[in-house]
């Protein structure tokens, strides 16, 4: 009876079993059935598209080249009626020439980016373009306004590019351990996962799921398919870091380097990503922050104290933590120090406390010795006490000039 029993029960439960793979089960009725066909062809064709798109080469734009396109040549304030119609006709025409010029300028720079260092023509339009910046400085103010716009517009392009070359290296190393076909299961867009299914779909999801789950979460940061090869891109931010440089120095001696400034003081994700960088790449971006540091301090160039204290707080880390310090002589390091020290005395106190705290911590867990900073933080100190001091002197006047008045 026993064995009846048991065989009976087991047979039920495999016509129940039958029941749930039955796909046109009696609990699903044709609208539901074509409804949940309908989610897994929609489901199934996001998949691909996601897919597709992913491994499809990314277009790589020119930043900030077409608005500095529109800018160069412009004239936004119209001609008086009066003007005589030679005068106007030498306006247009130097005009139209500004902007070919700067067009010209904004495509050799493009080019000094997009060609590889190792390239025969790189050289070639570094010195093209070198050259059509020294002609311009000695072709009188307009000329020199072209080279602003172009070299403002390039500095951002190549600070955008090497900010995702940077970010494109960490994803790689993050992701370097997997697989095209891990890769490809991370695409799938883990939202489907809760769309009603019938019961054999549904099954099959159950267990693609256990499947993925691993997946899915540590393949977050895998890189793009399309990313070049890791030691091509670090030789390209390589590239891309002396580009910079280059860039800067060429706007300090066109007087637009306050632009690059304040361009260099919004830069948190790239100071973020520069702190894992090569070293090369750190010794390049090192070099730009003192070039910087060294115009602010010397009051060529004119900047609030927002854009002073954003520059000190997201590029101090990378003074302290940059190839252990071996980026300067000693002289350039002894300028480098000096030149923060100068930079962070130019602040308010509360602000030199949030920088020098940042200093502290970063330089305390560096094996390297420089930047020291110790005086600058010393006479923050001293400065304190005797703010602390002299409130304390001022808050006991008071209190004896209240008491005399209620003796009064």
């Amino acid at each position: 009876m026993e064995s009846m029993s048991t065989s009976r029960s087991e047979a039920e439960k495999g016509e129940l079993d039958l029941d749930k793979l039955n796909f046109f089960s009696e609990k699903w009725n044709a609208v539901e059935h074509v409804r949940s066909l309908w989610m897994v062809f929609m489901y199934t064709t996001a998949w691909f598209a996601r897919l597709l798109l992913h491994f499809l080469p990314p277009r790589l734009e020119l930043y900030g080249l077409t608005s500095a396109l529109e800018s160069i040549g412009h004239n936004p304030s119209a001609t008086p009626a009066h003007e005589d119609q030679d005068h106007v006709g030498t306006t247009m025409s130097m005009s139209m020439s500004n902007g070919a010029i700067g067009r010209s300028l904004l495509q050799v720079l493009a080019l000094v980016n997009d060609l590889p260092a190792s390239s025969g023509k790189y050289a070639f339009a570094r010195s093209l373009a070198d050259k059509i910046i020294y002609e311009n400085s000695t072709h009188g103010h307009g000329f020199q306004a072209v080279n602003r716009s172009a070299l403002g517009a390039g500095f951002k392009r190549t600070l955008t590019l090497l900010n995702e070359s940077l970010a494109g290296l960490q994803q790689q190393k993050r992701g370097a351990g997997w697989s095209l076909p891990m890769r490809m299961m991370s695409l799938i867009p883990t939202a489907g996962m809760t769309l009603p299914l019938p019961p054999p779909l549904a099954l099959i999801r159950s267990r693609l799921g256990l499947l993925l789950s691993p997946a899915v979460q540590s393949g977050q940061g895998l890189a793009p398919a399309s990313a070049v090869d890791s030691g091509e891109n670090a030789e390209f931010a390589e590239k891309l870091g002396k580009e910079l440089l280059w860039l800067a120095e060429k706007m300090g001696e066109c007087s637009a380097l306050q632009e690059g400034i304040e361009q260099w003081s919004s830069s948190g994700s790239l100071a973020s990503l520069a702190l894992s960088a090569s070293p090369r790449v750190q010794r390049s971006l090192v070099r730009l922050c003192a070039l910087l540091g060294r115009e602010v301090v010397s009051g060529r160039i004119e900047v609030t104290r927002e854009v002073r204290f954003k520059l000190l707080l997201l590029w101090m880390p990378l003074f302290c933590t940059a190839t252990q310090g071996v980026i300067f002589s000693t002289a350039e390091k002894a300028e480098v120090e000096s030149t923060l020290d100068m930079a962070i005395r130019t602040l308010p106190e509360s602000d030199q406390e949030v920088i020098l705290a940042i200093w502290l911590q970063e330089f305390a867990l560096s094996s390297s010795d420089w930047p020291n900073l110790q005086p600058c933080y010393d006479a923050w100190c001293h400065a304190t006490r005797k703010l602390s001091l002299q409130a304390h002197v001022e808050s006991g006047c008071s209190h004896q000039q209240i008491r005399h008045s209620s003796i009064d």
